[in-house]
């Protein structure tokens, strides 16, 4: 995976559907440079954001097909590990209001 330091020019994100998609364009400052809703073809994406393109994000991480159950399994720990923390300090916390002893 690659990392970058540097700050770069323009910043893109894409919310993207299976026939249409969302392209929003700002700077380095956060003024919107382009946001337009339009089909999900490359040829028009690549069209769109051709004038932008030195100075983007690099390309998001795409999780390899392999590691996409292991990725999704450990979101879902970390969901019920949060649930179980708070569970966890609602009790002690209960048991601390009626000053009962420390489980």
């Amino acid at each position: 995976m690659r990392f970058y330091i540097q700050p770069h020019q323009f910043f893109c994100g894409i919310d993207l559907h299976a026939h249409c998609m969302y392209l929003y364009i700002f700077d380095i400052e956060g003024k919107i440079v382009l946001h337009r809703n339009m089909k999900a073809y490359p040829d028009t994406f690549l069209k769109a954001i051709a004038p932008y393109r030195e100075g983007m994000l690099p390309q998001a991480y795409v999780y390899p097909p392999a590691m996409r159950a292991t990725r999704d399994w450990l979101r879902r720990r970390i969901h019920l590990m949060r649930k179980r923390a708070e569970r966890l300090a609602h009790i002690q916390n209960t048991n601390s209001q009626y000053n009962l002893a420390p489980l």
